[in-house]
């Protein structure tokens, strides 16, 4: 196993951690970390099924204005747009499906290099 991976049982591993992570992605950070050479991360993008599903289920919490609701559709689409820069992420999971999602994300932890998710186009009108 590589050591660039956490070990099982570490917070990576964790369902809390990763419901998190599909909470609050910091795609910015990715530029900044990337600057530090003596670190060997693993990128990883987590990355909505599409544009529209990423509304409803905002719209769905009831807790988003439309205004919020919009902006946060625009930071995705930037997001996503980085994302599709070649070499940015080593791994995209689509989070379709939050338990198929975090297996896959705990097979890249564990340091298994099962292939990933491709990056759907996510190219609809907001």
């Amino acid at each position: 196993m590589s050591t660039r991976y956490r070990k099982p049982g570490s917070y990576l591993t964790s369902l809390f951690f990763f419901q998190s992570l599909l909470k609050h992605w910091w795609w910015q950070g990715v530029r900044q970390v990337k600057q530090v050479k003596e670190l060997d991360p693993v990128y990883l993008f987590i990355a909505p099924p599409s544009l529209t599903t990423l509304r409803q289920r905002l719209m769905g919490r009831g807790t988003e204005t439309d205004a919020s609701i919009r902006t946060r559709l625009e930071t995705a689409l930037k997001e996503v747009e980085y994302a599709q820069t070649p070499g940015v992420h080593d791994v995209v999971i689509v989070n379709d499906d939050i338990d198929r999602a975090y297996k896959l994300f705990e097979r890249v932890a564990l340091g298994d290099s099962s292939p990933a998710d491709e990056l759907p186009p996510l190219n609809e009108e907001l």
